[in-house]
């Protein structure tokens, strides 16, 4: 009974397989310009995210927001606290967690969210990304 508990937490922490995610919207799908928008306030994570989408090479980035498709937001925040002990005592640390929106420029509809620690924040972002894209190219004609 113990083997087949933790075999099914196992697979339960593993997350969605690809094929039970919702699909990419067509509009991000047919992208090929994004305009980005640091609303995190934090230009050294806004670079880093920008180098990694230059990297993948799927958007071509724009200056000017009406030469783009989409609107990448990135952003930062607390996302709740946890408490800490240390020398006895009791402190509240925030979970802060950066953040990736995709919009529609035209609708401002959002296509895509996506949020990450801020460690590697802009490589993880951009690797979740890349992965449900290969794996909606799979499931297209």
């Amino acid at each position: 009974m113990f083997r087949f508990l933790v075999v099914g937490i196992a697979v339960a922490w593993l997350g969605p397989t690809a094929s039970a995610q919702a699909p990419i919207p067509d509009t991000l799908v047919k992208a090929k310009r994004a305009y980005m928008v640091n609303e995190a306030g934090d230009i050294g994570r806004f670079d880093a995210l920008a180098n990694e989408l230059r990297k993948w090479g799927r958007f071509e980035l724009v200056s000017d927001p009406e030469r783009a498709d989409v609107v990448f937001v990135f952003g930062k925040g607390v996302k709740g606290h946890v408490a800490t002990a240390s020398n006895g005592n009791m402190m509240m640390a925030p979970i802060v967690r950066v953040s990736l929106e995709i919009r529609d420029r035209k609708d401002n509809a959002l296509l895509w969210s996506d949020e990450a620690p801020p460690v590697r924040g802009a490589q993880k972002l951009v690797s979740h990304l890349r992965e449900r894209f290969e794996g909606e190219e799979k499931k297209r004609p």
